[in-house]
């Protein structure tokens, strides 16, 4: 059974992803997914991500708040559950601006008030991490010669 992870733990990993899956929930009641950049320096326990302020993630968020964003990378798991809001203030939105955002959003949008930034609040946070290759390799090994199965991860 997961565990709920330390805030520590997760501010560390979080701080080395960019970029995250957001999931939200549909006007049908199904689980919407999309890479999303984060934004700003410092994760605390909320998130900010760019949308145009007229695109589907913004109209998910506004009828269901709850969401969960993913992060992935080779040896480490990230879930993160919470709750959004739309903010719409163009001043929030010059604070967090990136050009890294220009790849999906045009260059002047937060000048004409068309982006909205999503702030989850992280109500709830687990992580994984798989072990190195020796400890996989030894894993490996109990599994094959024990009744009981045994996971290459482990789970924090």
């Amino acid at each position: 059974m997961p565990t709920l992870a330390t805030a520590d733990q997760v501010r560390d990993l979080v701080r080395s992803f960019r970029v995250g899956v957001l999931t939200t929930v549909d006007e049908h009641y199904r689980l919407v997914s999309r890479p999303m950049l984060t934004l700003g320096d410092e994760f605390t326990d909320m998130l900010w991500f760019a949308a145009p302020a007229r695109s589907r993630v913004v109209a998910h968020v506004r009828s269901v708040a709850a969401v969960n964003i993913a992060f992935v990378t080779g040896k480490a798991w990230v879930s993160l559950a919470g709750a959004a809001a739309v903010r719409t203030d163009p001043d929030l939105v010059a604070r967090l601006w990136t050009t890294d955002l220009a790849l999906w959003l045009p260059e002047d949008a937060y000048l004409h008030e068309q982006i909205a930034i999503l702030e989850v609040t992280v109500t709830e946070a687990r992580f994984w991490r798989a072990p190195g290759a020796v400890e996989q390799l030894v894993h490996l090994a109990r599994s094959r010669t024990s009744a009981a199965p045994r996971t290459a991860g482990t789970e924090w």
